[in-house]
C-alpha cells in the first residue's frame, strides 16, 4: 500500500508522482529547444496510471509484489525536424507543459480535499 488510509488517495499520490515526472520530461523538451538533433520525449500517462493502479491491487492481495512500474518515455511521430535535426516544437511543448500543470493541481486539489475530509473525521467532525 502506499501509506494512505485509502485507495483513493493512494491513486491520487501515485497521479501527483507521475505528473511531476512528465512536467520534467516536458521542460526538457522546452530547455532543448535549441539542441541541435533533440528529439522531444514524453510518456504515456494513462498507460503508466493504469500500470500503476494493477500493480496497487497486486500489491494489496500480495505483499510481495513488483516495484511501480517505470514511465514509458515515448518519441512523437509526428513531429518533423528542422535543418538542425531539432524536432521541438515549442508551441506544442508549452501546450502540453500547461495542460499537464492543470492536471496536477487538479490532482494535488483533491487529494488536499480527501485529506481534509479524513482529518475532520478523525477529529470527531469538529466537536469540541
Amino acid at each position: 500500500m502506499s501509506g494512505f488510509p485509502d485507495r483513493v488517495s493512494g491513486v491520487l499520490a501515485r497521479a501527483l508522482a507521475l505528473r511531476l515526472e512528465r512536467q520534467h520530461l516536458l521542460a526538457g523538451n522546452i530547455a532543448n529547444a535549441n539542441t541541435p538533433g533533440y528529439v522531444p520525449v514524453d510518456m504515456r500517462f494513462d498507460r503508466v496510471l493504469e500500470s500503476a493502479l494493477q500493480e496497487g491491487t497486486a500489491a494489496e492481495t500480495a505483499p510481495a509484489a513488483a516495484p511501480a512500474p517505470t514511465p514509458e518515455v515515448v518519441y512523437d511521430p509526428a513531429v518533423v525536424p528542422g535543418l538542425d535535426g531539432n524536432a521541438v516544437a515549442l508551441d506544442r511543448e508549452l501546450a502540453k507543459l500547461a495542460e499537464n500543470s492543470t492536471l496536477y493541481h487538479a490532482a494535488n486539489r483533491a487529494l488536499q480535499k480527501k485529506l481534509g475530509m479524513i482529518r475532520y473525521a478523525v477529529g470527531e467532525g469538529g466537536a469540541q
